[in-house]
């Protein structure tokens, strides 16, 4: 591990968590998720215990959560009907994949969430069809069940808060119908599944900012949104030139790709780092030259974001579809942060391996995507609530990639935001792959 920028931070807080105990991290103020700055501070103990740096027991982890995912993915692909050739390739990919390897050798909170991600597909799909069962007790499980792992997975990703939002809606339109069609033990079965789970998310928002404000006198949670978000925001609405939508095309498959064609000053205004500066500046600005205190100018911040979009609508809609683009550019060997041993140092740098892997991998990923869609359009126009099929996992797949794609695009997108959904898209592609090995037995059949 190379601890630089946020992977710093991370150790840092883990850190005092491990010297100064849980009290220690609420005092200093919202911050960062807790959850995986907890795992690090376990780390630090039983390094400290053994003898060994905590980055090994660290590494260790996060090993373990790839394997534990890998497992989650094959039950996913068995669901989803998928051979067991296919689901081994698909699985062996995942486990030597640059980027997703890179991830679990970092200190970055990605490699947590993905077993968060395939449980709560298996489980929405699972919550779906039962929920049409007369018997309260198969919703009784998944609604607590799924409130629990909601609730774990915002204290390991913030944005898991609203993928959950999002999840529940399919429950909502089924309790609808259920009142529709006089089917009141569907109304009952949805409306507890989707109670449970904004409860237990919102128990875990609760505790975590009320214990903030009890030992820092600050009511949050993470304090980078509002600056992020307007930073984003302001890049997308302000001096728009016909020669900076062309170098926000080209920062689409990445922002080496942009300067080697128009330069690092043409490109910049299109980075994360031009976010963070216009963000933290006006966060600045706010509270030295208008006495703001920090919360009442990320209200502030909030508004001028609100107010740039419904000033350009169009140009801010554009802009915002462009950066989800970059959700499906996730493979790649430069995500950095990590100490290569030298073969791999080398066959990372080496201009057509990394250019091929990270080119090959996203195109077949937006292929498969636009295929599976199709797929899941044709096979049924509708997600049945009465008949289980393996398009309920299907739908589910699509609504948290949706989901993710969608919140993640109102700030700028790095590679690593992606992670947490690669799972999905290895799901995807292992589809597209089973349906393209059935139509060629069929037609050698035929």
């Amino acid at each position: 591990m190379i601890l630089l920028a946020d992977a710093k931070g991370y150790e840092m807080l883990g850190e005092k968590i491990y010297r100064g105990g849980w009290e220690s991290l609420f005092s200093a103020g919202p911050d960062r998720e807790i959850l995986y700055i907890g795992l690090v501070a376990f780390s630090m103990r039983i390094g400290d215990i053994l003898g060994v740096s905590f980055q090994k027991i660290q590494m260790i982890f996060q090993f373990g959560n790839l394997i534990l995912s890998q497992i989650l993915l094959n039950i996913l692909l068995k669901r989803l009907e998928v051979r067991r050739s296919i689901r081994w390739g698909i699985i062996a990919y995942m486990g030597i994949s640059p980027a997703l390897v890179n991830s679990a050798l970092s200190l970055y909170s990605e490699i947590i969430v993905y077993p968060f991600i395939l449980v709560y597909t298996l489980l929405l799909s699972k919550a779906w069809f039962e929920q049409s069962f007369q018997e309260f007790r198969l919703s009784l499980f998944n609604g607590i069940f799924l409130g629990i792992t909601f609730a774990l997975g915002v204290a390991a990703k913030g944005m898991i808060e609203y993928v959950s939002y999002i999840c529940i809606i399919p429950f909502i339109c089924a309790a609808i119908y259920g009142v529709i069609q006089k089917k009141f033990f569907i109304v009952r079965n949805s409306l507890f599944i989707v109670l449970c789970s904004f409860i237990f998310v919102q128990g875990c928002l609760v505790t975590i900012k009320s214990t903030y404000f009890k030992y820092s006198n600050k009511y949050g949670y993470l304090n980078r949104g509002p600056r992020e978000l307007y930073g984003s925001t302001y890049k997308r609405t302000q001096n728009i030139t016909p020669k900076g939508v062309v170098a926000a095309l080209a920062c689409i498959p990445g922002e080496h790709v942009c300067t080697k064609f128009f330069g690092k000053k043409e490109c910049f205004p299109w980075t994360y780092r031009y976010r963070d500066l216009i963000g933290s500046s006006t966060r600045e600005y706010l509270m030295a030259y208008e006495e703001m205190p920090i919360e009442e100018s990320d209200h502030w911040m909030v508004w001028l974001s609100q107010r740039l979009i419904l000033e350009h609508p169009f140009l801010y809609s554009f802009f915002y579809g462009l950066e989800s683009l970059k959700m499906f550019f996730w493979e790649s060997t430069r995500i950095g942060f990590v100490t290569y041993t030298p073969f791999l140092r080398n066959l990372f740098s080496y201009e057509l391996f990394k250019n091929f892997i990270r080119f090959s991998l996203s195109f077949l990923t937006i292929i498969t995507f636009i295929l599976a869609g199709r797929h899941l359009y044709c096979k049924n126009n509708y997600i049945s609530i009465l008949h289980y099929h393996s398009t309920h996992y299907l739908f589910f797949i699509f609504l948290i990639i949706f989901s993710f794609t969608g919140l993640y695009s109102f700030f700028d997108i790095v590679t690593r935001y992606a992670f947490p959904i690669v799972p999905l898209f290895l799901a995807l592609i292992g589809v597209v792959f089973q349906n393209w090995r059935t139509k060629f037995l069929v037609s050698t059949k035929g």
